[in-house]
């Protein structure tokens, strides 16, 4: 299930061009595809919230399930997609939290992923280097490697911009070690050679990365820079 609708659904309204997907953080996520259906999807909710409303007053029986994870994340992505960091933040926060009083690891891993990508919109880039080493940490207790690699790289991402480039390096090196087919690990380790001022070594992680995918865009021009630089 995808925010308490079975993925079926979802999958169908990304077939439909409604929804677009991509890959954040570690995780899934989904907005809409074209601005102008944000209006309509307002409009339902208001009437659906109107209507609830109304049943309560004419004494009808309503059942409204506490708020879950999902339900916070959806609304700190909200936020977020607003500018409002100060609210995607707290209902990040909540979501982590309900998480793990629910005894749902890998979904609370997954939710301090999001919390840093919520700190690093926010450009809080020690909170997100925070929550990032927290979630590699119960990625690594759920030995989801995949899950680890990606907040690995995201993690030297965030030193990088922290000035941070012995503890990028070393971060890439991991990276490479635990899934050394993951282009973008080496992307971000050739980038902290390069910031380490081993331009030649950079270079060389490039051209493996580039072995791997030669249409890495990223990888491209990487190289093209290093190059310049030698």
């Amino acid at each position: 299930r995808t925010a308490d609708l079975p993925n079926a659904v979802v999958d169908a309204l990304v077939a439909r061009h409604i929804l677009i997907q991509e890959q954040r953080a570690g995780s899934i996520w989904y907005q809409l595809a074209q601005e102008r259906l944000i209006a309509a999807v307002r409009t339902s909710s208001r009437n659906r919230q109107i209507s609830r409303n109304g049943m309560e007053r004419n004494g009808m029986e309503t059942t409204t399930p506490a708020n879950s994870p999902a339900d916070f994340r959806m609304a700190a992505e909200a936020a977020l997609g607003e500018g409002n960091f100060i609210s995607a933040r707290r209902f990040a926060e909540v979501a982590a939290r309900r998480s793990q009083e629910q005894g749902d690891d890998r979904q609370f891993a997954h939710l301090l992923a999001f919390q840093g990508e919520v700190a690093i919109a926010e450009g809080d880039l020690e909170s997100a280097h925070d929550s990032l080493l927290a979630a590699r940490s119960e990625f690594e207790t759920l030995q989801d490697a995949q899950a680890a690699v990606r907040v690995l790289t995201e993690l030297a991402q965030v030193c990088l911009s922290m000035d941070s480039v012995d503890e990028a390096v070393e971060l890439g090196r991991q990276a490479v070690e635990r899934v050394p087919a993951d282009v973008d690990a080496r992307v971000v380790l050739a980038y902290a050679f390069w910031r380490a001022g081993s331009p030649a070594d950079a270079e060389a992680v490039f051209n493996d990365a580039l072995d791997l995918d030669r249409n890495a865009a990223g990888a491209l021009l990487g190289r093209g820079r290093v190059r310049i630089a030698l």
